[in-house]
C-alpha cells in the first residue's frame, strides 16, 4: 500500500526580520520531499504583499503596523496531502 509522504519544511528565514510599513524583507523557504517529488512553493501573508521569486524565495513588503506572518506552503505533489503552513519567524 503506497502512500505519499508530505514534504518537510526544513527552514524559513527572513532578512531583515523586523520591518516598518513599506519595508521589504527577503524570504527563503527550504524544503525536502521523502520521495524526491518536485516541490512547489506558495507564499501568502495576512498583511502586506508577497512576491514569489526563484523556487523557495520571495520578497515581502510589510503593510500596516502589527505582526504580519508570511507563510510558506509546500504541498505534496504526488498525492492528496494538504499544504502545511510554516510562519516566518
Amino acid at each position: 500500500n503506497w502512500s505519499n509522504q508530505p514534504p518537510t519544511v526544513d527552514s524559513v528565514t527572513a532578512s531583515p526580520v523586523r520591518l516598518f510599513p513599506e519595508d521589504t524583507s527577503e524570504l527563503t523557504c527550504a524544503a525536502s520531499d521523502p520521495e524526491g517529488d518536485p516541490l512547489a512553493y506558495t507564499w501568502s501573508a495576512d498583511a502586506g504583499a508577497v512576491t514569489p521569486g526563484d523556487p523557495g524565495a520571495a520578497s515581502f513588503v510589510a503593510g500596516a503596523p502589527g505582526t504580519p506572518a508570511p507563510t510558506c506552503l509546500v504541498p505534496a505533489s504526488g498525492g492528496p496531502t494538504p499544504p502545511r503552513p510554516t510562519p516566518v519567524p
